[in-house]
């Protein structure tokens, strides 16, 4: 009794010392990701703040068993985060939800969901690049190599791409062995 006790007067001068606060813009979305596994993988988007216009957003793509295979972070201040999707400043976690679920949709229901859709890399080139340039071209990341890239493409890997920012969204592809790697950005019009 005494020891129970004891703990729980330690507790009490802990949470005294500590400075509790209750967010008032915490907010989950998920959605399947339906890539073609027997168990499919899913996304989950978070906010979490002391309201909704200091928040931070999180992106989680997790595999079927649960396993995060890729996190994305960023603050929400003035939607940088959401990009255009957002029509007005995330004002409440009402709208957060909306804008956290828009933010999952916009990449799930692309029509540009395989890398085989995204333009090839030729050799001697400085990165993938479709004739005539694009107006709103797709970047490779800078650590990729033209061999992986293309390697990718021809197996016709599945792709996640999200808003990341005004005027970009960032994609991933998901590879055969079920691990998530960062192919590169696509920018589009503001």
């Amino acid at each position: 009794m005494k020891i129970y006790s004891f703990a729980a007067l330690v507790l009490v001068s802990l949470m005294a010392q500590a400075q509790i606060t209750f967010a008032d813009c915490n907010a989950t979305v998920s959605k399947k990701w339906n890539v073609g596994r027997k168990l499919p993988y899913s996304v989950e988007a978070s906010s979490v703040g002391p309201d909704c216009k200091r928040a931070v957003a999180l992106m989680v793509v997790r595999d079927g068993k649960g396993d995060v295979k890729y996190s994305f972070s960023g603050a929400v201040k003035d939607n940088g985060i959401f990009g255009n999707l957002a029509d007005a400043p995330v004002a409440d976690t009402r709208a957060m939800l909306v804008a956290l679920g828009e933010w999952i949709d916009a990449g799930l229901s692309s029509k540009k969901n395989h890398l085989s859709q995204y333009p090839q890399w030729k050799k001697g080139a400085d990165g993938p690049a479709e004739i005539p340039p694009a107006e709103f071209p797709f970047t490779a990341n800078s650590d990729l190599t033209r061999d992986t890239y293309e390697n990718w493409r021809e197996q016709n890997l599945p792709m996640f791409c999200f808003v990341q920012g005004i005027e970009s969204e960032r994609c991933l592809v998901l590879s055969k062995d079920g691990s998530i790697s960062e192919v590169g950005i696509q920018s589009f019009p503001g």
